[in-house]
């Protein structure tokens, strides 16, 4: 036991130095003094303040279970081992109680060096301090908290840029004029010139060389490790940081792990923008994990980069987070699965350059991704989303999955573009699911590159693909269908698929909402886009061989495009039946009936016009010119295939029958010889018009018949003239009933 003050300032130990157990009553001065062999001061309890301040440590040392007052080692080096033990003796800082304020300013550790199970109580400084190799700091305590009234001396030197922020009665040393510790002279000392304020310094611009742990520890004051570096791994598992923690331009370059731990505060690892405009952003140049981490109050990772994978599995968040500018990439995938948001999620222009998986995360507050890039797949099945949702101007260059998800409030997905697969199936959208801007120019164009799925979607307020126009009229109609064809890519092989998607979902929120006519638009893009799907799944069964599904798919697709879409838009056009219905009796067939009485060089004009009806027909039938997106060429294949077609008619009929067939339209007499009825002037005209009309009702009435090919022709017409009553009758019907 030392009842009075101890000094062995400048002293030199050769051989090994024990004060196990000992009790120091007063101040004890180890200041300058060289240690060459072990030190062991287990046990020992310091009752007066401690002076270690460039105390050099050349072997091992042992604190173990020590008890200090106010402790400084201002610049000391530790070049043994202050880790492991050697029979009962544990070398190190394990389980010390520093009672007072502890002073490690620039202190260098070359070897391991463990504090495990030490308490702080009052204010910890590692300002500055160097740790070569593995710090363990495992189930510590830092209990020090703001509010302690230091008044730190302002020196005038200019040569002093920092001020030494430790142990010791400050008025005292300024009474005797005394500037900075007792054993430091003022140009040593680099601290931070201020006077008086909060200076909880506890790890600032520390350097952890080797691997670093502060698992299961807790720190209550403010933890500061602004602009500390860690060179290898360091574990925070389990630490619970009571107060604000700092981390700006703290540098991790091995792998970081704060799995579970708890933040109660504020926590920095970059400042949020409306803060400051300074970068002074952390850096994880290798893996982090955030698992089953805590944060309590707001988070800042803006401007962040993390160059090894993220981990955020089960995390919460019970404030403001912002990941905004954030770049996530390198060898790992990004993982916020199950985590929760409890206040506004900001993700704006972050860059997530890996897989990232959201899947059964929770968004209480508004989410925002705006102008964010997803350079591969990105997941959020089955996540909720209890406010608003935006993904403008979002780039999504992999796969995207919405799939079960829960949005409560409106989704924006404005000028958002997706090059890859888009799929929302068993989606739930509360309020309105929007793509669009209301400027279509602002688009990208296109907009869908891959699949869009959106299958057993739940829409409670619809879904915006198009901005509907001004006006209501045919033009505009057509101008809602290009708008939808305009966000896909049509060189796409999924180009079908998702533009029979878009129409169909927004077919659905138009009937929803009432709009009759536009939902019946979307229902004809709607079925286009099903032939085109047939034809491509009839071209994918020739890898295995199979040549008839082509034919059948170019055969259905011919009859759907002929009997339902081009007279009727599906039956939604019941205008353009009307007139179709009109025209093919009044005056398609009444101009072949009197070409056919005519004949030029040895052809009957009427059946060359009739050979040139079919040749279009089956000319349509062979190039499908119908489903081919870019309309040039779609006129240009028809062109060449009804051409050709035409030339094939004529030499079959020329060389095999005649181009100049016999026919007439003649008045039915009792002796059954044909009487032509005259086709010139006024009463000829009136006379095929009467017949034609009679002909293609089916109405019958006898009086007239036809001979010669003419025979098969009218039996064309009456055919026609059946299916148009039946089409006729079937959308006006349906119009009205809607």
């Amino acid at each position: 036991m030392f009842l009075d003050k101890v000094n062995f300032k400048e002293a030199i130990f050769k051989g090994d130095v024990l004060f196990i157990n000992s009790t120091f009553k007063k101040d004890v001065i180890f200041a300058y003094a060289k240690f060459r062999g072990d030190v062991f001061f287990s046990y020992s309890h310091f009752e007066g303040d401690v002076y270690f301040d460039k105390a050099h440590f050349e072997k091992r040392y042992s604190f173990f279970e020590a008890k200090f007052k106010n402790v400084s080692f201002c610049m000391a080096e530790f070049d043994g081992r202050g880790q492991g033990m050697k029979g009962p003796v544990i070398f190190g800082f394990n389980r010390c109680e520093f009672s007072g304020e502890s002073d490690f300013y620039k202190v260098k550790f070359r070897d391991n060096v463990s504090f495990e199970g030490a308490v702080f109580k009052k204010y910890t400084l590692f300002f500055g301090a160097t740790f070569e190799k593995d710090a363990n700091f495992k189930h510590v305590k830092f209990d020090f908290t703001s509010g302690s009234e230091w008044i730190i001396p302002k020196y005038q030197n200019e040569d002093v840029e920092r001020i030494f922020l430790g142990l010791r009665d400050i008025r005292k040393d300024i009474q005797n004029d005394n500037h900075g510790p007792p054993f430091i002279h003022p140009h040593e000392v680099e601290y931070e010139m201020t006077l008086g304020g909060d200076i909880e310094k506890t790890f600032r611009k520390a350097v952890f060389k080797g691997q670093t742990k502060f698992s299961y520890s807790t720190f209550r004051g403010f933890a500061d490790f602004k602009n500390a570096r860690f060179e290898n791994d360091v574990e925070f598992i389990q630490v619970t940081f009571e107060s604000e923690t700092d981390f700006l331009n703290v540098v991790f370059e091995g792998k970081t792990v704060f799995n579970y731990s708890t933040f109660k505060k504020r926590t920095y690892f970059a400042w949020f923008p409306e803060w400051s405009s300074t970068p002074e952003n952390a850096s994880f140049k290798k893996y982090c994990s955030f698992e089953g981490a805590r944060f309590s109050d707001e988070v800042s990772f803006t401007n962040v980069e993390f160059r090894g994978g993220i981990n955020f599995y089960n995390a919460h968040f019970g404030k403001r987070v912002a990941f905004t500018k954030a770049k996530l990439h390198g060898d790992s995938t990004i993982n916020y699965v199950n985590s929760e948001f409890l206040g506004s999620a900001q993700f704006d222009q972050a860059e997530f350059y890996n897989p990232a998986f959201f899947e059964h995360s929770v968004f209480k507050d508004t989410a925002t991704f705006d102008f964010a890039s997803f350079k591969e797949k990105v997941t959020f099945n089955f996540a909720t989303f209890e406010k608003g949702a935006s993904f403008k101007n979002a780039e999504f260059h992999g796969n995207v999955h919405f799939e079960d998800v829960e949005f409560k409030k409106t989704v924006e997905f404005q000028s958002a573009k997706f090059e890859g697969d888009a799929i929302f199936n068993g989606s739930t959208f509360e309020k309105r699911l929007i793509f669009v801007e209301k400027d279509t120019s602002k688009e990208p164009k296109p907009k869908f590159h891959g699949k869009l799925e959106l299958s057993n979607c739940d829409f409670r307020q619809g879904v915006s693909f198009v901005i509907l126009p001004a006006s209501n009229t045919e033009n505009a109609v057509r101008e809602i269908e290009s708008q939808l064809e305009e966000l896909f890519d049509s060189s796409s092989p999924s180009y079908a698929y998702a533009l029979q998607e878009a129409a169909r979902v927004q077919r659905l929120s138009f009937e929803n909402e009432g709009k009759r006519e536009e939902a019946d638009q979307m229902f004809v893009a709607e079925m286009r886009a099903r032939r085109k799907i047939r034809m491509i799944d009839a071209i994918d069964a020739l890898s295995s061989g199979k040549k008839w599904p082509v034919f059948r798919a170019m055969l259905y697709n011919f009859l759907e495009w002929l009997m339902g879409d081009l007279f009727s838009n599906y039956g939604t056009g019941w205008a353009r039946l009307l007139y179709t219905g009109l025209g093919i009796p009044l005056l398609l067939f009444p101009i072949v009936y009197i070409f056919s009485q005519y004949s030029a060089f040895g052809i009957n004009l009427g059946f060359i016009l009739t050979l040139a009806v079919i040749s279009s027909l089956i000319g349509a039938f062979t190039s499908q010119f119908f489903d081919i997106e870019l309309k040039t060429k779609a006129k240009v294949k028809l062109a060449i295939h009804s051409t050709g077609i035409f030339g094939i008619l004529w030499t079959i009929f020329a060389l095999g029958t005649t181009l100049n067939p016999k026919g007439s339209i003649c008045i039915s007499t009792a002796d059954s010889v044909c009487t032509p009825i005259g086709m010139s002037g006024i009463e000829g005209i009136f006379n095929v018009l009467y017949y034609s009309m009679v002909t293609f009702t089916t109405l019958g009435y006898g009086d007239m018949h036809p001979t010669g090919w003419l025979k098969a022709l009218s039996a064309i017409e009456a055919l026609t003239g059946a299916v148009f009553m039946a089409l006729i009758v079937a959308v006006i019907a349906r119009k009205w009933m809607r």
